[in-house]
């Protein structure tokens, strides 16, 4: 996308927040002493954010977009992130982490290892092991993140009768424990409505919050700043997608490492914390300091604003299981 000079003209020196005005293009910053280099920066921001993919890339693998990004879209309509493509983007990244958190509970508890076990018995020593007569039979059923060997919970004595000895044999298959419709409907709705309010709280409130306590900003330098918060949407996406590596990895391995059941209640909590993270490397794009000047006061929010998140999720939660709880009591 081609600007001319006089759209993409800044009054502020991009590197140090310095007022140009007054101050020809080339003419160096009496601050800092750079080039007013607003249009390459503000070319760079508006590129990227038109290749949404790069955008995203760059996000989660926590680079920063690029300088100035808090400050070049003084336009509207710079880059597709609309506001109804923003709210589409939101329901999207909700509705796949609460399918994934879905599929992450179905295969934490309802997805079972059943095994069955008929036993028989054969004389001692008898090298070809002919079956004299049925002793017994039983089964067990597990998680598929138990690695118990098979026998822990149904046992059998090796000689339970003098001259004899038992033998076991195993079969296995996987099964679904009886699921229950109103749990899968309500946890994911629940986790719907939390995704769409941590959009709103840090959309929002946070940077309404900055940029409340920093009154000097001209009207048009905070609509910068809330056009700039609209491509970052992009974060939420990165939350299904880091739970669907998690348990693709944590089933992978199921079979070499004993994963206990609060692992995956940490998974949710890094879940939590990852969008403040992601939100506080962006914060690094503004390099002159003009919409985040003191960024210990932005993390603050940020830490505050992830607080009320899991606020909202605990009464997210709260709030179907007792639902449920009244469900099954009736």
């Amino acid at each position: 996308m081609e600007l001319s000079s006089s759209e993409s003209k800044s009054p502020h020196c991009i590197h140090c927040g310095y007022d140009r005005r007054g101050l020809a293009e080339s003419q160096p910053c009496p601050e800092c002493g750079h080039i007013d280099h607003f249009a390459p920066h503000q070319f760079e921001c508006v590129k990227i954010a038109n290749k949404p993919l790069k955008l995203f890339w760059r996000l989660i693998t926590f680079r920063p977009p690029p300088a100035g990004w808090w400050e070049v879209f003084d336009q509207p309509h710079l880059h597709p992130f609309t506001t109804l493509r923003t709210a589409l983007l939101i329901f999207v990244a909700a509705l796949l982490t609460a399918t994934f958190m879905a599929g992450g509970n179905l295969v934490r508890n309802d997805l079972l290892i059943h095994r069955t076990a008929k036993a028989w018995l054969y004389r001692n020593n008898d090298p070809k092991r002919q079956k004299v007569q049925d002793y017994g039979s039983g089964s067990e059923t597990v998680s598929i993140f138990d690695r118990a060997p098979r026998g822990t919970y149904v046992k059998f004595p090796l000689h339970p009768i003098p001259g004899l000895t038992s033998q076991v044999d195993w079969q296995e298959k996987l099964i679904l424990r009886s699921i229950k419709p109103l749990e899968y409907i309500l946890y994911p709705a629940a986790m719907i409505i939390f995704i769409a309010c941590a959009w709103l709280i840090y959309r929002q409130a946070w940077l309404g919050a900055i940029l409340w306590t920093h009154p000097d900003l001209a009207a048009a330098d905070r609509a910068a700043a809330h056009r700039a918060a609209a491509p970052l949407s992009l974060i939420f996406l990165a939350l299904p997608i880091a739970m669907f590596i998690t348990l693709a990895v944590l089933f992978a391995f199921q079979t070499l490492i004993s994963f206990p059941a609060w692992v995956f209640n940490v998974v949710a909590a890094v879940m939590l914390i990852y969008p403040p993270l992601l939100f506080r490397v962006a914060i690094r794009a503004d390099v002159s300091r003009r919409i985040f000047p003191n960024r210990a006061l932005a993390a603050l929010f940020l830490a505050a604003a992830a607080l009320i998140n899991s606020l909202i999720l605990g009464l997210c939660i709260g709030s179907v299981s007792l639902i449920l709880r009244f469900a099954n009591s009736t």
